[in-house]
């Protein structure tokens, strides 16, 4: 299964992966993108059935051992789950991925800490003193 990119969504990263799904490493790649991180699994594995897994349900990402032992391990924690994968290179993707949550998250906060004007559409703070848009001078 190929995933379709949304509209604005650009990937930063695709790698070759295993996804611990029981005792299977089920093979396949995983990419990052400004969106999600998504898991493409081959079609030799028993489990084919992709993972999509949006930024924003990311609670941690951190390094972990496979199988307790073998230092390629990358877990990415969701409220709901944790999905455990063996990738190399892990400490790029997980700076890769903290980089897009925090942008994720940036967004978000200026969304909602910000308003827009009724007539331009240009984003200002909230401000009591601040009586017109900065940008076409309409009145808030």
């Amino acid at each position: 299964m190929n995933f379709e990119l949304k509209i604005g969504e650009e990937i930063f990263a695709d790698t070759p992966a295993n996804l611990l799904r029981g005792i299977e490493a089920v093979g396949g790649r995983l990419k990052l993108t400004n969106k999600r991180i998504l898991f493409e699994a081959n079609t030799r594995n028993f489990q084919t059935m992709p993972a999509e897994i949006p930024l924003e349900h990311i609670i941690d990402v951190k390094k972990n051992k496979t199988y307790g032992l073998i230092p390629n391990g990358l877990m990415v924690c969701t409220k709901s789950l944790d999905y455990k994968f063996i990738v190399w290179g892990r400490e790029k993707l997980i700076n890769l991925i903290e980089n897009q949550i925090s942008h994720i998250r940036q967004v978000d906060s200026f969304e909602t800490t910000n308003k827009y004007c009724s007539n331009c559409g240009k984003a200002y703070l909230s401000n009591e003193n601040i009586k017109f848009c900065p940008e076409c001078d309409n009145k808030y």
